[in-house]
Order: C-alpha cells, then sequence, then structure tokens
C-alpha cells in the first residue's frame, strides 16, 4: 500500500536516507526520472509549499487506502475515488450513525466532499493541529473510516515523513493543479445507457468530465437548436449552450458550470438512441446554510438538541415516508435512504419540474441535499416557522414530493401530546411511521 505525497525533500539527510527518484517536468508534459542529486545549496530549503497526500478510495476493504496518515498543520490531504461507485469523506458528527466514526478537535468546522463519483477528487487543507475521524456517508456500515493525525507545524523543516507503513515511498508524485471541488466523471458507452451516470447533481463552480470509454465517437451538447426532440435539451435561461464536438474513443471533454439549474444533453450522433443525461447545479452556499441553521438553532435557545426527526427514502411509491409532518422550529428533519437507488431533497424552485412542487417561508433560502445514495442521509434544521414542501429534483411524479409544517417553538407542548411524540402526520396519518 503506497501512499503518495506531493513535493520533494527538503533536507540532505532525507535525500540520503531515502534516496528517491526526483520527478522534472518535461516540456512534453510527460514526467522524467533523473538521478537524485544533493548540494549545498539544496540543503534546509523547500523546493513546493505544503505538500499534499493521497488517499485511495476503494470498494473492497480497506475503502481508504490508507485509513491512517499522520500529517503536518497547513498540509493538504487529496481522497481520489478508484471505485466503480460513489463514495465521500466527511467528519461531521451530525451526520454519523456512530459518535465514534468522527472526530475533530473543538472549535473547528466539519468538513463535507458530498458524493465523489468514480474517478473524481476532492482537497481538504488542515490547518489546525489535532485529530480527525472521517467517514464515508454512504458506507459507514461498511466501516469505510479513516483518520488523519495533524501535528503542529515544525519550526524548521525536516526530513520526509510518510503515512504509517513499514516501506519508505520511493517516488514522488507530480504536482497536480490545486481545485476548490472535485471534478465529476461521466463515461461515455457504446451500450446502454449510454452516459454512466446518466443524472449528477453538483454545485454551481464544479466541473464536469465525460470520458468516451467505447469503441466508437461520442459527443456532449444541451444545444436546443441541434437536438430532434426538444426534451432532449434544456439549460437555464441566458445561459449559452455547450458543444464538446466529436470525442474521438480515450477522448474526453469538460466543461464547468456556473449557473445554478438544471441542464439537459445528448449525444449529437446517438440521441435517437437516447444517449440523453442530465446535470442538476446547486448554488454554492446550500451546504454552508444548512450547517448555519444549526448553528442559528443553538444561538436562539431552540431545542435543537431533540433528536432528529426521520423521513424514508424508498424506490416504490410514495418514496417519502412519511410525505406529511409538523414539527417545532428548531428540530431537525433527517432523510435516509432506505432504498437501493439513489434519491435527493430539495425545496428549490430552480430545480423543479413543477414549481408548485416547492415551498417555503418568504425569505428563506432553499435548501438541497445533492445524491443520497442507498444506505446514506442528510439532516436540515429548520428555523423559521411555516409550510415547506420538498421534492426529489431527478423525478416528476406528485409522489415524490412531501410537506413539513414547522410550528413556532412556543407551541412545542401544544404540537406533541407526550415526550415520546416526535412529529405527527398532516393529511396523510396512514403514512406515519
Amino acid at each position: 500500500m503506497k501512499v503518495c505525497r506531493v513535493g520533494t525533500s527538503a533536507g540532505l539527510f532525507a535525500t540520503l536516507l531515502l534516496t528517491p527518484l526526483q520527478v522534472t517536468a518535461h516540456p512534453s508534459g510527460e514526467s522524467v526520472q533523473t538521478p537524485p542529486q544533493a548540494s549545498a545549496n539544496a540543503v534546509g530549503i523547500s523546493t513546493s509549499a505544503a505538500p499534499i497526500w493521497i488517499v485511495k478510495m476503494n470498494d473492497t476493504d480497506p475503502m481508504y487506502k490508507p485509513n491512517i496518515i499522520r500529517i503536518s498543520a497547513g498540509e493538504t490531504v487529496e481522497w481520489e475515488n478508484d471505485g466503480q461507485v460513489s463514495h465521500s469523506v466527511t467528519d461531521d458528527p451530525a451526520r454519523a450513525e456512530k459518535p465514534a466514526d468522527a472526530l475533530l478537535p473543538a472549535g473547528v468546522k466539519p468538513f463535507n466532499s458530498g458524493s465523489v463519483m468514480p474517478g473524481g477528487r476532492f482537497r481538504h487543507t488542515f490547518s489546525e493541529p489535532g485529530r480527525y475521524r472521517y467517514f464515508c456517508l454512504s458506507h459507514e456500515n461498511d466501516r469505510m473510516i479513516g483518520e488523519v493525525i495533524v501535528e503542529p507545524r515544525p519550526s524548521a523543516p525536516s526530513f520526509e515523513r510518510v503515512a504509517r507503513q513499514s516501506h519508505p515511498v520511493p517516488a514522488v508524485t507530480a504536482p497536480r493543479v490545486s481545485t476548490a471541488a472535485p471534478i465529476q466523471i461521466v463515461k461515455m458507452n457504446d451500450d446502454d445507457p449510454m452516459y454512466r451516470p446518466n443524472v449528477v447533481q453538483i454545485t454551481a463552480g464544479q466541473t464536469v468530465e465525460w470520458e468516451n470509454d467505447g469503441q466508437v465517437s461520442h459527443s456532449v451538447t444541451d444545444d436546443p437548436a441541434r437536438a430532434n426532440q426538444p426534451g432532449d435539451a434544456l439549460l437555464p435561461a441566458g445561459v449559452k449552450p455547450f458543444n464538446s464536438g466529436s470525442v474521438m474513443p480515450g477522448g474526453r471533454f469538460r466543461y464547468t458550470f456556473m449557473r445554478p439549474g438544471r441542464y439537459r444533453y445528448f449525444c449529437l450522433t446517438h440521441e435517437s438512441d437516447k444517449m440523453v443525461g442530465e446535470v442538476i447545479v446547486t448554488p454554492p452556499e446550500q451546504e454552508q446554510l444548512a450547517q448555519s441553521s444549526n448553528r442559528d438553532a443553538a444561538d436562539e435557545g431552540l431545542p435543537s438538541a431533540s433528536p432528529p426527526v426521520v423521513v424514508g427514502m424508498y424506490d416504490d411509491k410514495p418514496i417519502y415516508r412519511p410525505r406529511s409532518i409538523q414539527i417545532v422550529a428548531g428540530q431537525t428533519v433527517e432523510w435516509k435512504n432506505k432504498g437501493q437507488n439513489v434519491h435527493s431533497v430539495s425545496d428549490d424552485p430552480t430545480q423543479a419540474w413543477d414549481p408548485i412542487d416547492a415551498m417555503r417561508p418568504a425569505g428563506v433560502q432553499p435548501f438541497s441535499s445533492g445524491n443520497i445514495m442507498p444506505g446514506g442521509h442528510f439532516s436540515h434544521t429548520f428555523i423559521k416557522p411555516g409550510r415547506y414542501r420538498y421534492f426529489c429534483p431527478t423525478a416528476k411524479a406528485a409522489d415524490e414530493v412531501g410537506e413539513i409544517v414547522v410550528k413556532p417553538s412556543d407551541e412545542e407542548a401544544a404540537s406533541r401530546p407526550n415526550s415520546n411524540t416526535r412529529l405527527s402526520a398532516v393529511n396523510n396519518p396512514a403514512l406515519a411511521e
């Protein structure tokens, strides 16, 4: 099991001890290996900024490789998904099934990667020393748990350290350009489904990369003027369509989605074969809003410490059970995916097939869960009283819409006749669990 650390050794002692092959940029863009050289000028001089530590995400045990690493404050860890299914990385105790699976130093805000699709990456820089334990939202029960031990930044450059393993790292990985958000990978294939996955949900500013894994050329465009069927192309008002042109076998095409909204695209040569995909782009502040809701509840003295109200998500209709619930301002609702398919939760009208499926009180920002994988969950704290109607952005059936009625906190006693009753069904008591 190897751990790659981006950066070169700063000290002469490290050079003599580990004797790695230095990586030098070649004009062609490839990396060439040259014998290590030591000089007096090299001693005590760092040749790069903070290094990057690589952790692989896999579908087999151990699912994080390595699952424990030790770094210095200010260094960055990059998780790369080498598996065939999506994974994630978070150290948020509020999202953990077991409290011991999440750990972070006092006062440090939790991080969350969201869904990292196969081939995608996620980076996080650890600024504060301490112990961080993280997990995969959809595979926590499979013991997909890792740990990062962050030591105080050394006062002087030291020789290369490696993650906990018995052998030194024999080579150094060439630096990569840092990105704020992971790249979502979509494979283009010759058989159905020809886009895999054919629906992805990302945040504004993220990039999608289409990779042609087939034997014939494919393409990607959301231009309605080129579509044989008007419903095969969709983009937000005012956004110019994109077009990849022919992407040959083994080729790639990238596009960064800056404006939130719904994008439906197709292959110019295989539209009649239903080679159609979709990208749902949510505003970038959604996750921060959900986290700030928890903080606001604590600041306002609302009963946020009470156990969350659970809504199950299923593959058959209705997917939200119970579909309608009543809670008190400051309570949290947790959606758990108990099905085998990907589901999601949003009250953002820009993502709705029908605007009536989205409702929230005036002045409240919409929330969106992103893709919730089977076994995964998503929580949101409702601070402002009122009526909220939410839906699954990837579906358009009325059976995939839910509703939450949030009552003022001073009516908590009236809405909960005894301490064991956390919620009541509204208009649909037969669906209450």
